[in-house]
């Protein structure tokens, strides 16, 4: 009999025993984490908290994003037209702008004006086209133009050669020849008109012209 209670305490305090030292070592883990959370710093942040902070960092990008622009807008350079120097050269230009022959357009009937000269004439090109002439236009080989000694600048003139009988309408834009055995000198354009390309000399009479007054009825 004795030895049965014996057995029964013996196997109680056991029982006790295991379940105090199960509960210690729980109580122990629960510890351990905790410390190593407290050691980590914050919680992990949910799920709102991470979207409360991306939403922050994009529009802090954006305003910065915003400076930047207006910094370039305002450090752009600003492009300004080039001014004439001269309002004198910016009127004389003008006036040659709307000078007859200054653009491909039909004139009408021209009437002599002045005094009519006979003598030699050389067409110029080459590399003379695309520079400035004595009246600031450009040489080039399509507008009717000459050069003369004496004629006033921008004065038209009818140049006709006098082997084959054609005959042009060219506006005086540019002081020559150099050589005084010559007269005049043409354009490209004027030289194919009159036919004296092959040739290079042809002996032309020059007139000055001017537009003829519109009769009304």
């Amino acid at each position: 009999m004795r030895i049965r209670m014996t057995i029964g305490v013996t196997l109680a305090l056991c029982a006790v025993a295991s379940t105090a030292w199960a509960a210690e070592t729980k109580s122990e883990h629960h510890r351990a984490a905790r410390n190593a959370r407290e050691a980590a710093g914050k919680p992990p942040s949910t799920h709102r908290q991470r979207a409360e902070k991306t939403a922050t960092g994009a529009t802090q990008v954006s305003k910065r994003d915003s400076e930047v622009q207006a910094v370039k807008k305002d450090a752009a350079p600003t492009r300004r037209r080039p001014v004439a120097a001269n309002a004198n050269e910016a009127s004389a230009r003008n006036a040659r702008d709307q000078s007859p022959l200054s653009r491909d357009e039909y004139i009408g009937p021209m009437r002599p004006v002045g005094q009519r000269e006979v003598g030699s004439a050389a067409w110029y090109g080459g590399w003379h086209v695309g520079h400035r002439t004595a009246n600031g236009e450009m040489l080039d080989d399509f507008h009717a133009t000459a050069a003369h000694r004496t004629l006033p600048l921008d004065t038209l003139v009818r140049v006709t050669n006098l082997r084959n009988g054609r005959s042009c309408i060219a506006k005086i834009n540019d002081r020559g020849p150099v050589s005084r055995s010559l007269l005049i000198d043409v354009s490209p354009a004027v030289a194919d008109q009159l036919d004296m390309r092959r040739s290079g000399i042809a002996q032309v009479s020059v007139e000055p012209v001017a537009p003829s007054a519109k009769t009304t009825r």
